[in-house]
């Protein structure tokens, strides 16, 4: 069997072009890749700084409920929902009784209710 019309096949050659466009793909892609190694490092470190300080408030706390112990007071801290804002309330151990907010619960209703009618928007911190 003959085969007319078919020539040697030959690899293809590839201009100087095509090659420093492969190199600009790769160098794209590695530096994506460091930059998103970069980006997750900073968030890590942000979160381990974060836990920290969390522990450190909680410790503090502990302290602090410790010292009052003797008084038959503690302290019960709460995050206010609408407003993001920490409260503390003063409790007295024997009658369950709030004895002292810091900020008042209705103040801070108060403000996220203006802020919902005068239609502020509040960012949250990251």
């Amino acid at each position: 069997m003959k085969v007319e019309g078919v020539s040697a096949i030959r690899p293809a050659v590839r201009n100087s072009s095509e090659i420093d466009n492969r190199k600009r793909i790769r160098q794209f892609k590695e530096s994506e890749e460091n930059m998103k190694k970069t980006i997750a490092e900073a968030v890590n470190e942000q979160i381990d700084k974060t836990a920290s300080k969390e522990q450190e408030f909680i410790k503090t706390v502990e302290k602090a409920n410790t010292a009052l112990k003797g008084m038959d007071k503690r302290f019960e801290f709460s995050i206010h929902e609408a407003t993001n804002e920490i409260m503390v309330k003063v409790i007295d151990d024997a009658t369950d009784e709030i004895i002292r907010e810091i900020p008042p619960e209705k103040i801070l209703d108060m403000v996220a209710k203006m802020w919902e009618l005068v239609g502020i928007m509040i960012d949250r911190k990251i």
